[in-house]
This record gives C-alpha cells, structure tokens and sequence, in this order.
C-alpha cells in the first residue's frame, strides 16, 4: 500500500497530530515493527537528524527493502493533546507523514481499537482497586475488566437423610449393611465345566499396605457373616481400588 492509498484508506487508523507546532498526518500501525517519519517532513519543519551506526534495511510492506542510515531521536509529539516522545527512523514516504508502530505503541499504553477505528490511552498511574457488590456491578459501564471473588463454606457434612430422594427411600440407602440382601428370584450362579481343573493364575501383587487392608476388610466381611471361610479349589483374584477419600474398595475379577 502506498502512502497516498493509506492516507485515503478507510480500513486504517490514521489521525492528526503535533510536532514542532506542525500539523501532520499520522498511522497507527500494529503490523510496524518500528516507528517512521518521512524526509520529506523531517525537512520541511527541520527536525533534528542522527546518524545511525550502520545501515537500516526497512522491508515494506510493496516487497520492497529501503537502506537507511538516519534517525530522529527523542522527538516529541502531540496527539489530542497528551505528549509523548520516542525515536523515528527517516524514510522516503509520500502523503503520509508519520508511522507509529510496535515500538511506541505499547511503551506508551496505548491500544488500537480496529472495530471503531479509534486509540484508547492507558494510565501509566497506579490505581487502586474497589470491591463492588452485583448491584454496583450491573451499573458500571465503562470497565475493562471485572474480578469476581467467592467462597463456599459447609459446617457440617451433609446426610443422607437431608436429601429429598433419599428421604423417600432410606431403606435403599442405609447408613451401613447390616445383613445379607434378600433372596432374588434369580440366583447368581457359575455354571463349571465338568471335569475342569482351577486355572493357574498369578494374584494381583499387592503392597504391605494393601495386604494389610485387605485382610482387614475380610475379617470385617467373616465377622458380619457376609462370607464365609472355603476350601474350594476355585477363586478368582483380589485387587483393591482406591476410592473417593484415599480409603480402598476390594473388588473381585470374576473375569478369570
């Protein structure tokens, strides 16, 4: 794009400023890795000129690479009026006089708003930060940002008996098992292959700990009469799950 097509575009940010007591036209450029001023400019109002160390190689955005070895340094500018300062590179542009970019934009807080084609300017002052309730909230319009803070606190641990559905049904959820479920009218059974021998399977390896648990929950489970001792050739292995709270369930394979 050339300079007279971005000082015409409707599609960029551009506006006016100050320099030097001198009106000119500036673009606002987020794509700009660094800020530029035309010679054109620099000559007619007679801004102060830096030479560079070495040669500047500018890529545009035509394909083009523009060598440059000037630089104005520390030039104040004026845009509705606040000040601020920074350093442009010289550059042979046409009918645009300034580029701000990447380099100025975020040192000085200042955003571009693409949709409305607009500048928001930062406050570089440290605020302070004020808690609002929902009804203050509803009624600030013009914040960027809300922070929403909350907790929840439970005294006592919630029963079983406090819940609707279960009220309705507390002889489905007990507290504790205290007894054998009721005969079904179908009867879980293992049908056996006749003449089949047990299958040699390896047990589940288990930890101290667990073996521990494990034999601890058995005695639980023969002192309720919920099972009893056998000497059946038959089993199948034994492994414990981790359950909500770090406590263990055992669970059966009935797979082998």
């Amino acid at each position: 794009m050339s300079g007279f097509e971005a000082s015409t575009s409707d599609e960029l940010i551009r506006d006016k400023c100050i320099i030097n007591d001198r009106l000119c036209n500036v673009l606002f450029d987020s794509g700009a890795t660094h800020s530029f001023v035309s010679m054109d400019f620099v000559n007619c109002i007679g801004l102060p000129i830096s030479s560079l160390p070495c040669d500047v190689i500018v890529s545009t955005p035509t394909a083009k690479l523009v060598v440059t070895s000037s630089m104005c340094l520390g030039f104040s500018i004026m845009i509705h009026g606040r000040n601020f300062c920074g350093d442009l590179i010289c550059l042979p542009l046409s009918q645009l006089d300034i580029v701000l970019g990447m380099d100025w934009l975020p040192s000085n807080l200042v955003l571009l708003d693409c949709k409305e084609k607009a500048l928001i300017f930062g406050d570089d002052t440290p605020g302070k930060f004020r808690l609002l309730n929902m009804g203050e909230a509803k009624n600030v319009d013009e914040a960027k940002a809300f922070m929403v803070l909350f907790s929840a606190k439970i005294n006592k641990a919630m029963k079983a008996a406090h819940i609707p559905v279960v009220q309705d049904f507390l002889e489905v959820f007990p507290m504790d098992v205290t007894e054998l479920s009721l005969e079904r009218e179908i009867e879980f059974t293992i049908n056996l292959i006749l003449k089949a021998s047990p299958v040699s399977i390896t047990p589940y390896q288990m930890s101290p700990i667990e073996l521990a648990e494990m034999k601890k929950q058995v005695e639980d489970l023969l002192k309720r009469q919920f099972v009893r001792p056998s000497v059946s050739p038959w089993g199948a292995p034994v492994l414990l799950v981790k359950k909500e709270g770090w406590s263990m369930g055992m669970c059966i394979d009935y797979r082998s």
